[in-house]
């Protein structure tokens, strides 16, 4: 009776540490599905064409530990996991035979399709025709430097939360993060994933340009005030965030605002996404939804201000 309850206490525990992670796990790939029906000529190219992209996705593994590539993981965390999708298959556009190369990230939960079981825009890296002689001579810096960037390079890391990189500058433009306020029924992993998500994108925008001055990039200082309960710091504009759910349009929505800043009707002040896969441990359509809300918002006022 003992070990039958040694083993239940460590299943638990097991399964608690498995879903506390969840919104710290960078998108994690165990999966990779190379078709190619074009035909056999096209496939030495198909296959270096998929090279390229996985070195991009390890190269993120790496520097921003966004990704993860483990074929190896286990069966439990399954559901949370993506495959990676290349297809490469004959298309004619206006006349002109070519190929057609698609690459995306499919959730194994089945989530993160629209009508037809098409995947949505934001799991789709690279959709692209070419006539077939320019898709044989294309080279990698092709799929780096040009047209094809996809939104892979967006992602923000959650395994931690980023600290500011602010400078001794009292004439610096700054902003502060006063308050995130949430909606009742949210437990706490998933309040600290949204805040993680904001903070960090913020962050990433300071060391974006690090370095530079208010004439060559958008320098400022940021304090996280809503980290703190007391020494909170001033601020040229404070932010505050307000995070609500409707399981009626399964959406939660957060909404950001600076007291006595007006936006104008170019302004975004809201993103929304899937309330029922951010409550289930899914969190990349959260991810890619708040990555430039409040960037997007201290942007527009930080120019607004460099005109007054």
């Amino acid at each position: 009776m003992k070990t039958q309850f040694g083993f239940l206490l460590l299943l638990l525990i097991g399964l608690s540490a498995c879903t506390k992670d969840l919104y710290q796990r960078p998108v994690t790939i165990d999966r990779m599905e190379f078709t190619n029906t074009a035909g056999a000529k096209y496939e030495e190219q198909f296959q270096r064409v998929n090279n390229w992209f996985v070195q991009k996705i390890e190269g993120l593994e790496k520097e921003k530990h966004t990704f993860r590539i483990d074929t190896t993981a286990k069966k439990r965390y399954r559901k949370y996991n993506h495959t990676l999708v290349a297809k490469l298959e004959n298309l004619e556009v206006n006349n002109q035979p070519g190929v057609y190369y698609q690459l995306y990230l499919r959730p194994n939960s089945g989530i993160g399709t629209v009508k037809g079981g098409v995947q949505k825009d934001m799991y789709n890296e690279l959709k692209l025709f070419s006539p077939e002689k320019v898709f044989l001579q294309h080279k990698q810096q092709y799929y780096t430097d040009s047209i094809v960037i996809g939104p892979f390079n967006r992602l923000i890391g959650v395994q931690e939360t980023y600290e500011p990189v602010n400078v001794e500058d009292a004439d610096l433009i700054s902003f502060s993060i006063d308050s995130i306020n949430f909606d009742k029924g949210f437990k706490k992993r998933q309040r600290e994933s949204i805040m993680r998500l904001i903070n960090n994108s913020v962050v990433l925008t300071q060391q974006r340009y690090a370095g530079r001055t208010p004439k060559t990039g958008m320098v400022f200082n940021y304090y996280p005030n809503y980290r703190s309960k007391t020494a909170k710091k001033e601020a040229t504009y404070a932010l505050n965030l307000n995070v609500t759910q409707d399981p009626a349009s399964n959406k939660v929505t957060v909404r950001i605002s600076s007291p006595g800043y007006t936006p104008d009707e170019w302004t975004s002040t809201d993103r929304s996404f899937n309330r029922r896969e951010f409550l289930d441990g899914h969190d990349y359509e959260a991810n890619m939804s708040l990555n430039t809300l409040a960037t997007s918002f201290i942007s527009r006022i930080y120019y607004t201000h460099r005109r007054q």
